[in-house]
């Protein structure tokens, strides 16, 4: 299993660092109407790194009912 942080970044770190953003969900706050450049998500971790039941490669914001988004179109 790993330690790894789950840490907030802003929309506009996410753009604009494509090539560090891991292979994952990204999580965004519930509120889609006030998102913005500066609206801070979270990356979920692999959950390929953790037992098929569990759930605690989530973030805790997205076990509170953030939205996910794949943003996968921006990978390269």
């Amino acid at each position: 299993m790993t330690e790894e942080k789950m840490n907030l970044l802003s929309i506009s770190d996410v753009l604009s660092h494509p090539k560090r953003n891991p292979e994952t969900w990204f999580y965004l706050p519930p509120n889609s109407k006030e998102w913005n450049l500066n609206t801070r998500g979270i990356f979920s971790l692999d959950s390929f790194d953790f037992p098929p039941n569990s759930d605690d490669f989530l973030p805790e914001q997205a076990k509170k009912k953030w939205l996910d988004r794949n943003i996968g179109w921006c990978r390269y």
